[in-house]
């Protein structure tokens, strides 16, 4: 080992005079063909951060270097590269150490490497073990062997299931599957594609079904079909919103978009000039972001890393619940009906209420500075709060953030009422309700979440005994379908301890 050579995290502003990030691009464009792509952006965008760390000679020449990133919970690292003439002298092993140090308390540290390099000693000495294996992106498409090195968890520890929501317009699937863009080719990179959740609109296929050649056109259509969908709109406000904005000339892109807002998600990708060009009339309206491949590739590291939160327009303060006195069955389906949903259903949740006719039991409407945010149907029955209904106004934008007010102040409700648990007791449930509730520390378990109140911190053990006491103290009989057979087995949070 050269003991004379420092392993140092670039920090432009003090590093700045040994030029030691243009030595890194240098490094890695002369073995570009044993490493991953990473844009030029994203290494200016990775030093600011100090996610590149270098080995460095007395001389302040970089001999080796180490790219990562952090999301929420773990490291992901995307090149470690050392110069030929310095291998085989344990660079390599120390910025891998480097990068063990910044990645404690996340969860663990992954990548993903060539089988044909040969390195599966390295990876095995310092504690990595394969875990998968992956078809390569590389033009010989060699496999990828998948690395993991796990971090012994903490309470701090924080842990998600949830990857960033990403639509991509009809014209990047064509300019990356058909075109061969390298820039639209590049978000499928192995640094980018596992951490987001790619997804297209029903609309792609309505554009796609305009191509005049049938090989072509059923080619794209094949493709679209290997991509998830988001949700299709059913808020006409939006949809004229944004044909106000851009142009009636760009209506298949607009549905697109549309798409994307309606769904929450958190960006939305695109090569059209128009809607680029509108891009902060659009944020500043629907806070969605708007990029071209290259814009995304040099976020995605605050997309994967910040929590899925946009910012707070209204408080926790300013939201209330207010009891319905009467009500129209067919408005408030209109209003807060889920795409599946069958309408008796919704129906008799609501009529099951409303002949109780008792202090208990209560339809509220959620609102906010005057305006309708969402419907919640709930009982509570000695010291759990039973709901039975949670929805989400269709006409509200930034439903994530919403959502996140709406749990909140139900948690602190149920606080102030002296309440020990809450139960969800509800199947059709929006994706902002369902990440909402897991980011809030409720446990699934047999189709219903739980959130255990005011008991400080439990252990797995302390949280079921606790549980089956309460559900044990009731009396009443309406509620017999709720006790859970085996929570313990049905548990998704693999953590030793809950708030």
């Amino acid at each position: 080992m050269d003991k004379k050579i420092k392993i140092v995290s670039i920090l432009q502003d003090f590093y700045e005079d040994y030029n030691f990030l243009d030595q890194v691009i240098a490094l890695g464009d002369s073995q570009r063909k044993l490493l991953g792509f990473l844009p030029a952006g994203a290494f200016e965008d990775y030093a600011e951060k100090g996610w590149i760390h270098v080995a460095i000679t007395p001389d302040n020449v970089v001999v080796g270097y180490a790219a990562y990133r952090l999301t929420c919970d773990y490291c992901s690292i995307t090149h470690i590269c050392v110069s030929p003439s310095y291998r085989k002298s344990k660079i390599g092993v120390r910025l891998v150490q480097s990068v063990k140090k910044i990645a404690k308390g996340l969860r663990k540290i992954k990548l993903k490497c060539r089988r044909d390099y040969g390195l599966e000693k390295f990876w095995n000495k310092n504690g990595f073990v394969p875990v998968n294996e992956t078809k390569g992106r590389n033009l010989e498409g060699k496999p990828l062997t998948i690395w993991e090195y796990s971090i012994q968890p903490s309470l701090l520890t924080y842990s998600s299931n949830n990857k960033p929501l990403i639509v991509l317009d009809l014209n990047i699937i064509i300019a990356a599957h058909f075109e061969n863009s390298p820039e639209c080719s590049a978000l499928f990179t192995e640094f980018v594609s596992d951490d987001v959740d790619y997804r297209v609109s029903q609309y792609s296929f309505n554009e796609a079904n305009t191509q005049q050649e049938s090989i072509k056109r059923n080619e794209i259509i094949s493709t679209l079909k290997s991509y998830s969908l988001v949700g299709v709109n059913e808020n006409n406000d939006i949809l004229d919103a944004l044909t106000e904005i851009v142009g009636i000339n760009h209506f298949e892109d607009i549905q697109q978009l549309a798409s994307a807002i309606y769904s929450g998600a958190d960006c939305f990708v695109t090569l059209d000039k128009k809607i680029r060009a509108k891009s902060s009339e659009i944020f500043k309206q629907f806070s969605m972001n708007i990029y071209t491949p290259a814009e995304f590739l040099i976020n995605i590291t605050e997309s994967i890393s910040k929590n899925r939160y946009s910012p707070k327009f209204v408080s926790t303060g300013d939201i209330s619940f207010a009891a319905f006195t009467s009500f129209d069955e067919s408005e408030l389906w209109d209003k807060y009906h889920n795409a599946s949903e069958n309408k008796s259903n919704f129906r008799s949740v609501l009529t099951k209420f409303v002949t109780h006719n008792d202090s208990n039991g209560y339809i509220f409407k959620i609102i906010a500075e005057g305006k309708d945010l969402g419907l919640c149907v709930q009982r509570q029955l000695n010291d759990i709060i039973y709901i039975e209904m949670l929805r989400l106004a269709k006409n509200v934008f930034n439903k994530y953030t919403i959502a996140n007010h709406i749990v909140e102040t139900i948690i602190k409700n149920a606080l102030n009422s002296g309440a020990d648990m809450i139960l969800y007791n509800e199947n059709n449930y929006a994706r902002e309700i369902e990440s909402v509730l897991h980011e809030s520390g409720f446990l699934f378990a047999e189709g219903k979440f739980i959130k255990i109140l005011g008991k400080g911190i439990l252990h797995k053990e302390q949280a079921l005994e606790l549980y089956n006491k309460t559900i044990s103290s009731l009396t009443s009989k309406k509620y017999d379908e709720i006790p859970l057979a085996n929570l313990e087995e049905n548990m998704v949070h693999p953590d030793e301890a809950y708030f």
